[in-house]
């Protein structure tokens, strides 16, 4: 028997902000393949004794990290063994999390999953600071990007960016903040805006 893949987001870091359905799911999984942004309590306070935990988070700039088409291989391998298979990745399945990538493999091999949902880290981080993303006369929507050294914008889209009145989210953007300020500053945006740097989700201490 070929059980449903369980993709779902942990949420930003608290252990306790986590849906019934994924608690209940982290209970009587067999394998559980886990980025490396999941706070461990998650699945230590809910996982059965006998689950293996499989930690295949990717990380940029380490070489020594998991590829996508690896992560893809472990899950097809434990579903086509017959194993409950829990794929648990940081903040909301549907943001920055390759699901597309993942669904593909299962797609090609045939095998069932099911989809829950979690509270994003910008999401949440936000809403614990205090600073909220949309205000009345402050910011009327959101933009979500990432940034690193890889990625592609024109010209046109940082002088948009600059001159939005919305909240700019920018996901892996840490190693490069100065780089990003930089780019912003010059296409036009306020040398003295503010900006916020959470960092490694809503842990508790």
């Amino acid at each position: 028997m070929i059980y449903p893949v369980v993709l779902a987001g942990a949420g930003p870091g608290d252990e306790e902000l986590i849906t019934i359905k994924l608690q209940k799911n982290i209970a009587i999984a067999d394998i559980i393949i886990t980025d490396r942004l999941v706070n461990p309590l998650i699945i230590t306070n809910n996982c059965s004794s006998n689950a293996v935990i499989i930690k295949a988070g990717k990380q940029g700039y380490n070489q020594n990290s998991y590829t996508q088409s690896e992560i893809n291989a472990i899950i097809v391998e434990y579903a086509l063994a017959g194993k409950r298979v829990l794929r648990l990745k940081g903040g909301d399945i549907a943001l920055y999390s390759n699901v597309l990538d993942e669904l593909e493999a299962l797609l090609a091999n045939q095998i069932p999953f099911e989809i829950i949902p979690g509270i994003s880290a910008f999401s949440g981080a936000s809403a614990y600071a205090g600073m909220p993303l949309t205000a009345k006369g402050y910011s009327r929507g959101v933009q979500i990007i990432s940034f690193n050294q890889t990625s592609e914008y024109s010209n046109a889209d940082w002088k948009r960016m600059a001159a939005s009145k919305d909240s700019l989210v920018v996901y892996m953007g840490g190693k490069n903040m100065q780089l990003l300020v930089q780019l912003l500053v010059e296409n036009g945006l306020d040398a003295e805006t503010p900006i916020a740097m959470p960092m490694n989700g809503l842990q508790k201490s």
